[in-house]
């Protein structure tokens, strides 16, 4: 009885350990269907919506001009002893264009070795994204490597398309809470005078601050920040325009500080 106790706990604890193994598609030899690619991220995906990723640079410096996002693909076969190209593009339906908005960092491959790689996209900053949301729809098309027979999976009650990865860009700068709904923003505005996008870019900036200190309405906003800030902008201005720098807003005005600022 003893021998058989510990049998059934050993096969328990094998068939743990199998359930804990991470949930990808196995893989497979060529002869018995493998080779096939997908997006690693719609995998896990249980989200009815189909967007991926929202991506805005509105809350960054003026200073970062691109954003490099990873994309992880698999293949249901075996690794090869060579590097494999994948073949992805652009669906007609984006409105972002390759070598405007975006551009693939390297040739987009899963590399000798390997079932799994990383998809890198240099996404760029481009004036049209200052008013307006760009959309991309990466596909993944079969080619000489790879093939695309295992387009979706069932996730709960949501189908998801194994084969696209969609996600917007934008550059939208909306206006911190700490000049609409912070009770102090009475004080805010006369130690940091009146909004302006340019003014909230060029203090993130300089002061090598998160912009969480402007937008995160749960983060603890304090006098000392209100106070040092608007102190040492304005030092900091003054020196700039004594230096024959002078910073304006996105109305052609002067960057200030309020008067209270000292």
């Amino acid at each position: 009885m003893k021998y058989i106790n510990n049998y059934i706990w050993l096969l328990l604890i094998v068939l743990f350990a199998q359930g804990c193994k991470e949930d990808t598609l196995s893989t497979y030899p060529e002869e018995e269907g493998g080779d096939n690619i997908y997006f690693v991220e719609k995998f896990f995906r249980n989200s009815q919506d189909p967007m991926v990723r929202m991506i805005s640079l509105g809350q960054t410096p003026t200073s970062v001009k691109d954003s490099l996002i990873n994309i992880l693909i698999r293949t249901t076969g075996e690794p090869s002893t060579e590097d494999r190209s994948v073949t992805v593009y652009a669906a007609d339906t984006s409105s972002m264009k390759e070598g405007v908005h975006f551009d693939f960092v390297g040739s987009p491959k899963i590399r000798a070795g390997r079932v799994t790689d990383t998809l890198k996209v240099l996404l760029h900053r481009t004036e049209d994204i200052l008013t307006t949301r760009v959309y991309l729809n990466l596909q993944l098309k079969g080619n000489e490597n790879f093939q695309t027979n295992i387009a979706t999976k069932k996730n709960g009650s949501n189908v998801q398309d194994l084969l696209s990865l969609q996600l917007y860009l934008d550059d939208l700068f909306p206006v911190p809470y700490l000049w609409t709904t912070f009770s102090g923003k009475s004080l805010v505005e006369g130690y940091w005078g009146p909004y302006s996008r340019k003014k909230v870019e060029l203090m993130l900036e300089v002061m090598k601050v998160d912009a969480s200190v402007f937008y995160d309405s749960k983060k603890p906003f304090s006098i000392g920040t209100l106070l040092n800030f608007a102190s040492y902008m304005k030092y900091w201005l003054t020196k700039e325009e004594n230096e024959g720098r002078i910073y304006y807003d996105d109305k052609g005005n002067k960057i200030t500080m309020g008067p209270f600022a000292s």
